[in-house]
């Protein structure tokens, strides 16, 4: 239930300065159309996607990803692992790299940005802004954290934590924990050691970036890289379509089935990190019951539901509470939509038919997962309602009073809620799930917490992803809701564009980004 749709102050002050036109004339050259400019160039304190896009060029994070995967890769660090008591990781960095304002990188600097972040004061402690710090380590200095300090020895970083955890690994990639040059943070101006360096910004038009010719990895094909502020959804298409831009992301549906239409365009999809689910409160009778949660799962038409979702084949049936591309999912656990058979669990149950159930659903919001909450509510209510159930309906406001209800269990029965992933870990959705008791699904499993807390804490990659398989199992076998649908984002790019390698965070890297022409 992603609350994170506000804006933050910005961060780093710069000056307007000149921009280039717009247009895809040069081939080293790569315009990219944005819905808004950044609220800010300071990682940790842009929780906005627009920033986010620009920060991934500029700057390099410990770690990284596999191209299009939640994989982790060496990133500004080689190697690194844990002590015996999962407390304390050490992070070996690279050789020979470089700031762009050629101070080098060393394990003081890395420190450097860590401890900022950790004691970080007054507005900048405010989850609107550190988001992904306090998502990830919780509190700041003074208040309760995972971590504990950072500790610097020639090339070697040690992270100390409070706890045993690997889960904060996933979370180092983000732009979040981009390292920046220690003189930077002082000056308030961006400096990284990042495939690309900010060259000028236009307030309220574009943003240039140049390739920056002293990157310690591959080199970026692109010498420029221009972000052009289009605000109209439609303006960015007849950009698209005129070629003064490359690419934009977030492509409606309506735009979609034109972009599909057009030989000189292409659409790439990112892979699913979203669930959207059904809420089932086990604190409200006769929800308790194994058999009437499972009659639940059997009495909704998901494969429905997801044909509804426009473009057709952007939501995918989910079987699981986290999506498929993130480690440790399975097995996958499928309810067909058997209303037959729901309505044979309700008889064994001794209910008598049909069972009423208080379904709450939201209004003034439209998410990836729940684009449309009201037809959505429609589709789903038809299947219970052939399966035993007789559905009553019930709405509120999404950001108003329907999320408190949720949080505090008085959204019904059941009731329709999504999750989009902050960073790829099953710990990211089973964990904010089910790790701890919560009035959402109204029941407390001591076995599944402990195995998730296991999960969390275990080092070893390999064993989490056994761990989480587990769980996930349990899960399912649990019934505490129903996972619904996964959904894709879409990427329209012109069809010289080549190497664009889609991520299921978004933004996507320009590094290996080319265009022919």
């Amino acid at each position: 239930m992603k609350r994170l749709l506000l804006l933050v102050p910005l961060a780093f002050v710069l000056a307007g300065c000149f921009g280039i036109g717009g247009g895809g004339g040069r081939s080293s050259t790569l315009v990219f159309g944005v819905a808004a400019e950044p609220v800010s160039l300071d990682g940790a304190l842009a929780p906005d996607v627009e920033s986010r896009r620009v920060i991934a060029q500029i700057f390099d994070g410990l770690l990284s990803l596999e191209p299009g995967t939640t994989t982790l890769a060496p990133g500004l660090a080689e190697t690194w692992s844990a002590d015996k008591t999962g407390k304390v990781w050490t992070f070996q960095l690279r050789p020979d790299v470089t700031f762009t304002d050629g101070t080098p990188l060393g394990a003081p600097a890395v420190c450097a940005n860590f401890d900022r972040w950790f004691h970080f004061t007054g507005d900048e402690r405010d989850l609107a802004k550190s988001y992904y710090w306090q998502r990830v380590f919780g509190g700041f200095a003074g208040q309760p954290s995972l971590y504990e300090k950072c500790v610097s020895r020639g090339r070697s970083v040690e992270l100390h934590l409070t706890r045993p955890n690997s889960s904060f690994l996933s979370a180092l990639p983000l732009p979040a924990f981009s390292i920046a040059s220690p003189a930077s943070l002082q000056a308030g101006t961006p400096v990284g050691t990042g495939p690309f360096r900010l060259d000028s910004w236009t307030r309220g038009a574009e943003l240039v970036l140049k390739r920056n010719d002293g990157y310690w990895g591959r080199k970026p094909a692109l010498k420029e890289l221009v972000f052009k502020v289009i605000p109209d959804d439609s303006a960015r298409l007849h950009a698209l379509e005129a070629g003064d831009i490359d690419g934009f992301d977030f492509v409606s549906a309506q735009d979609a089935a034109e972009i599909e239409q057009d030989p000189e365009l292409e659409l790439v999809a990112r892979p699913p990190f979203d669930v959207g689910y059904l809420t089932i409160n086990q604190a409200k009778p006769p929800m308790d019951e194994l058999l009437v949660r499972e009659a639940v799962a059997y009495g909704l038409d998901r494969q429905r539901l997801a044909a509804s979702f426009q473009p057709r084949g952007s939501a995918v049936v989910a079987s699981l509470f986290q999506p498929p591309l993130v480690f440790g999912s399975g097995p996958t656990v499928t309810y067909s939509f058997r209303p037959a058979e729901a309505r044979r669990l309700l008889k064994l149950a001794g209910l008598k038919l049909p069972v009423p159930i208080d379904f709450w659903y939201p209004t003034d919001v439209s998410r990836p997962y729940l684009p449309d909450p009201s037809g959505a509510f429609s589709i789903l209510a038809d299947g219970l309602e052939k399966s035993g159930f007789r559905v009553i309906a019930h709405t509120a406001p999404w950001s108003g009073d329907y999320l408190v209800r949720v949080d505090e269990g008085r959204a019904g029965q059941v009731n329709l809620v999504g999750w989009t992933g902050d960073f790829g870990d099953p710990n990211d959705f089973l964990g904010t799930f089910f790790s701890r008791p919560t009035r959402q699904f109204g029941f407390s499993d001591p076995e599944l917490q402990t195995l998730l807390a296991r999960a969390a804490a275990e080092p070893d990659r390999k064993v989490r992803a056994a761990l989480y398989r587990k769980a996930n199992a349990q899960v399912m076998a649990l019934v505490p809701g129903v996972p619904l649908v996964h959904t894709e984002e879409l990427v329209a790019l012109r069809g010289d564009v080549h190497g664009y390698v889609t991520s299921p965070f978004g933004p996507e890297p320009f590094a290996g980004v080319s265009r022919s022409g």
